[in-house]
């Protein structure tokens, strides 16, 4: 599918741009967190390009949308949790290729410091800067069929602003076409008490359009 898209983008003269989207169970900094988001996997310089490393540039506009994409992965089935280490163990394999994410050339995008690339909404929620720690909290599947918590490490590389693609998220069961947040049935347990009313506005307004986004590779590793 991917190829026929990519074949397809091609003879329309568009330039292909993978993306993986995952539903991760948190996105925190300190003490504050933003439950159940969409986190997007990409090539981090088109997002980047009109910012730079401390944060908004004054009238910066970005144009993010790709051209074609991989898909999105939500979890499902029962969870059991436990706490991974600092960085996922899936990036414990070979470092972040700086090909992926042009920006880690001047901000250290190495196996021990992979960085996230902010809206401007996750960052005013989260009370997060250019170099500040976050961490995505997510589920993956055992071997034995149940989903295991994981928590991953990142830097905020840049703030960028909030542009609605709801395209970069395909059709999520459960979750795709819901009126509220409140309405979610996705095939993996929630708690509804961990969305608050600034969620609910978001969702209203933006749906699926991702909050963060991280390096395609480094994405593929943790939920590939």
């Amino acid at each position: 599918v991917a190829a026929d898209a990519i074949r397809a983008a091609d003879s329309l003269g568009l330039t292909p741009q993978p993306v993986l989207s995952y539903v991760v169970n948190s996105i925190s900094h300190g003490e504050r967190r933003i439950p159940y988001s969409f986190v997007t996997a990409t090539d981090l310089q088109p997002i980047t390009a009109a910012v730079g490393p401390a944060g908004l540039k004054s009238g910066a506009t970005t144009n993010r949308r790709p051209s074609t994409r991989s898909g999105a992965r939500v979890p499902s089935s029962e969870s059991s949790t436990r706490s991974s280490s600092l960085i996922p163990r899936s990036l414990s394999q070979s470092p972040i290729s700086n090909q992926q994410s042009p920006i880690s050339n001047q901000q250290g995008g190495t196996l021990d410091d992979p960085v996230i690339v902010l809206t401007d909404w996750a960052a005013r929620r989260l009370g997060a800067r250019a170099g500040d720690t976050v961490w995505l909290s997510y589920s993956l599947w055992t071997d034995a069929g149940r989903l295991q918590g994981e928590m991953a490490r990142f830097r905020v590389a840049a703030i960028v602003p909030l542009v609605e693609d709801r395209d970069l998220v395909p059709e999520s069961p459960g979750i795709s076409g819901a009126e509220r947040v409140a309405d979610w049935d996705p095939p993996f347990p929630i708690d509804p008490a961990e969305f608050t009313q600034s969620d609910e506005d978001y969702w209203r307004s933006h749906q699926t359009t991702p909050k963060a986004f991280i390096a395609l590779d480094v994405g593929q590793r943790m939920w590939g």
